[in-house]
């Protein structure tokens, strides 16, 4: 069936002439969905109800058991509202697949940290003019969570050719008659600015075999290969379109590389499998502290440095479509940022410094001080005895003046760390570098 997406800027009322697009989503081996007799029904939502996500880019899905009346896709009918405030200003986009219709809203400028809002949806109609009562509106609440953060692109997906190998080609796929990893121009998630496209991943299931999984890795001499992070306070996300074909997604990465940088088997990990069974865009998030670890080649726990490795599919019998496209787009990691400053003393500073933490030895939090004579751009990181990064406690700009920042170490074991400062000029230029030796009592 014919992708359609259709947008609409705030205060419109009705929706443009549509602007259809083929986009290869059909799949005649998935039944047909009878015509229903009511309203559209709202089977899909995200962020769901009650729930707090981890960053503020946000676009908000809504999958519908049919297709729509694409008229009344209007900021009318769909709305959000920010808690202790007002409505927002939101773009709307529909596309179909799998026979339903899939809703999208999208705003400028994008969530805020530690905000609740609201979703209310009424009076869309069908394709056979059944609407939604005006009356019994849907309506949900989510949240975003509190801590400031900063992203690294991983791969924004904006152009070929991509530092990616082809599916078929990977030893690890298995139970697919084909696929192909390509750039599919002017179908980026329109959460981004100016996107110019997005990854696809099209594939066709072999239904007759006992296993299946489809592998997409990133190249071992991709230079994104270089970007590697710690999983205390960060976030692995991707916009990734679901067809409502009910394949299942999944991240893979691969762990201590800082101790195995060519890489090893058992050090492959995997996220939770996520089913594909919306239609749009949403944003999926993995935390690599607090969220599942799924099970693959190793062992369902994170440590060490880590860098992508892949994405990962799966059929499920009697659940997934066939064949299927899914879209990828923008790549990146999100990384908790915590700068507590408390007010300088009088006067400034006149040389640097990074004091001994206090209290030390500790049990599970301490504090550092540090001392800046001029703004700077601080690092402050806490490493184990073989160099791993554990933690960034603070990475961005700071003004002159004595600061503190606190360090939980609750996921740590007893033993001894070592916290690090290093502060630049704007221009990059090291002005200091200063480390201490702490220990962590349980």
């Amino acid at each position: 069936m014919n992708r359609l997406l259709f947008l609409l800027s705030l205060g419109a009322l009705f929706a443009p002439p549509p602007d259809a697009r083929p986009a290869g989503r059909t799949d005649t081996d998935r039944p047909v969905r009878e015509t229903r007799v009511g309203p559209p029904r709202v089977i899909g939502r995200f962020p769901d109800s009650a729930a707090t996500v981890a960053t503020p880019w946000q676009t908000v899905n809504m999958t519908f058991d049919e297709t729509l009346d694409s008229a009344s896709i209007t900021t009318q009918h769909f709305s959000v509202v920010k808690a202790g405030g007002g409505a927002l200003q939101e773009s709307l986009h529909y596309y179909e697949g799998s026979g339903m219709g899939g809703v999208n809203i999208d705003f400028t400028p994008p969530l805020e940290t530690g905000a609740s809002y609201t979703v209310r949806v009424s009076g869309v109609r069908d394709t056979s003019g059944n609407a939604m009562p005006d009356s019994l509106p849907v309506t949900w609440t989510f949240s975003i969570q509190a801590p400031a953060r900063v992203t690294s692109v991983i791969d924004p997906f904006n152009a070929p050719p991509f530092s990616w190998k082809q599916p078929m080609t990977d030893r690890n796929t298995t139970g697919v008659d084909s696929a192909s990893f390509s750039f599919m121009p002017g179908h980026g998630a329109p959460a981004i600015q100016g996107n110019p496209g997005a990854a696809a991943i099209a594939f066709i299931w072999d239904t007759s075999a006992s296993s299946w999984l489809l592998r997409v890795p990133l190249d071992t001499l991709a230079p994104q290969k270089t970007l590697v992070w710690q999983k205390l306070g960060t976030v692995l996300e991707a916009y990734v379109f679901g067809d409502g074909g009910a394949s299942q997604f999944r991240f893979g990465v691969e762990d201590s590389v800082d101790i195995y940088p060519e890489g090893r088997p058992r050090n492959h990990k995997v996220s939770r499998w996520y089913p594909l069974t919306w239609v749009g865009w949403r944003l999926l998030e993995w935390d690599l502290a607090n969220d599942t670890v799924g099970v693959w080649l190793g062992s369902p726990t994170l440590g060490g440095q880590i860098r992508f490795d892949s994405f990962q599919l799966r059929y499920l019998p009697g659940k997934s479509a066939r064949r299927g496209t899914v879209d990828v787009d923008q790549l990146q990691i999100a990384k908790e940022v915590i700068v507590s400053v408390t007010p300088p003393p009088a006067g400034v500073p006149v040389r640097y410094g990074l004091d001994q933490n206090f209290p030390n030895p500790f049990n599970p939090s301490t504090v550092f001080v540090y001392r800046l004579p001029a703004d700077s751009r601080v690092t402050i990181n806490v490493y184990d005895v073989l160099g791993r990064l554990l933690a960034t406690l603070v990475e961005g700009f700071v003004p002159a003046g004595s600061h503190a920042v606190t360090w939980n170490a609750s996921s740590c074991a007893s033993g001894v760390y070592f916290a690090r400062l290093v502060a630049s000029d704007p221009g990059g230029g090291i002005r200091y570098v200063g480390t201490v030796k702490v220990g962590l009592m349980k």
